[in-house]
């Protein structure tokens, strides 16, 4: 707590830290004040008195979506598992575990390590393992070694991500392009955030947004299944760029209604060496809504998601809403508009929180039908 806040024993005294004890100890999820801080004086000395309670951060999210199958005849049912362990060993350091079935034969599998305040200064250590298998087109890992600053509101970061992708089979396109290929790659990056939401799960007001610079060197690995001549346009190592920024901001309209924008954008530039197997990756409960998780693949984009949310509780809201996206795919040669449009549902039970939202979407790949609906059904227990 001391090097979270900045404020050591034997220190000069700075009325500034004290003032935003209280800022600081908002972002910490798993403990709150009771009252605000107790500042007394004695002797020449300063005392700051902190009433804490923990606060139930731990968590447990499991998702179910009933999609429709590739022939169109039947549902699939997909789901994943997002385990957050946070405050490890009563040190605040942070344990997360992801686990996504997207489709019959694709998954995801995101593991992290948060290790803040090293040698009790205001740096933080991260760790991220992430991997992404294509159904039987190709696989996808990266590990992102990070350093962060914390203050205030606002979070500094540099990145490093080491990413490698492997073709699983054999898929060459109808034209002259290789739209899969072997490659290692090295991102050398910039991220930086800033939130002032007034309640992370069912925020009344406020903003938060993130910027993210990467630059990467790219070496195409060629594969021996893939005839040779198709390298034969392509440079071996190339660097590559990659731009992201996002943000939300939350404007009430009385006691019970707010308006949610949350607005996102992002680009992968390299003229000459990309790949479907480098793209972002849109749709699903936490993207565009309406569509099947991960469907959409994008080398630039722009998505907005506008809610009216009611809220009926602390933790509890009803929200209609309408996602937009703006995409660009450079590698199959193509732009799209795609949007969804519906309704859900955030109750808050016990120490849990049941979400269900249903979405219709459409874009020029897909047409507006019933049979295309989306059902998306979930539970975030805490404890």
């Amino acid at each position: 707590m001391s090097a979270h806040l900045g404020i050591k024993k034997g220190g000069v005294f700075n009325l500034g830290q004290v003032n935003s004890i209280e800022k600081r100890i908002s972002r910490m999820n798993y403990c709150q004040l009771e009252v605000e801080p107790e500042l007394t004086f004695s002797n020449g000395l300063a005392y700051t008195k902190l009433a804490l309670t923990p606060v139930k951060a731990n968590k447990i999210d499991a998702i179910i979506g009933l999609l429709p199958n590739q022939n169109g005849k039947s549902l699939m049912v997909t789901g994943f598992v997002d385990l957050d362990l946070q405050n490890l060993f009563k040190s605040g350091k942070r344990l997360t575990f992801l686990w996504r079935q997207f489709d019959q034969k694709s998954q995801i599998l995101k593991l992290a390590y948060q290790h803040p305040n090293l040698i009790r200064s205001p740096v933080g250590l991260g760790l991220k393992f992430d991997l992404l298998k294509q159904d039987t087109t190709f696989l996808t890992r990266s590990f992102t070694i990070s350093v962060r600053l914390d203050t205030k509101t606002t979070q500094m970061a540099f990145v490093v991500d080491f990413m490698s992708s492997r073709v699983l089979g054999i898929v060459l396109p109808e034209t002259t392009q290789l739209e899969l290929s072997d490659f290692n790659l090295q991102y050398f990056g910039f991220d930086f955030s800033q939130t002032t939401l007034d309640d992370p799960i069912n925020p009344l007001e406020g903003y938060r947004w993130s910027l993210g610079l990467n630059m990467g060197s790219k070496q195409i690995v060629e594969n021996a299944s893939i005839p040779a001549e198709a390298y034969d346009s392509l440079k071996i190592n190339t660097v590559q760029l990659k731009f992201d920024l996002g943000g939300a901001y939350n404007q009430p309209l009385g006691s019970f209604f707010v308006a949610h924008l949350d607005l996102s954008t992002g680009a992968i530039i390299n003229e000459n060496s990309m790949f479907l197997n480098d793209l972002y990756r849109l749709g699903g409960i936490n993207s565009l809504r309406g569509f099947n998780d991960l469907e959409l693949f994008a080398s630039s984009f722009v998505l907005a998601r506008i809610e009216a949310r009611l809220l009926i509780g602390d933790k509890s809201r009803i929200f209609l809403f309408y996602d937009q996206a703006f995409m660009d795919n450079n590698v199959q040669k193509y732009q799209d508009t795609p949007f969804g449009f519906g309704a859900g549902l955030m109750l808050g039970l016990g120490s849990g929180t049941l979400q269900l939202a249903y979405a219709l979407g459409k874009s020029s790949q897909q047409s507006l039908s019933l049979n295309q609906a989306k059902i998306h059904l979930g539970y975030v227990a805490k404890f």
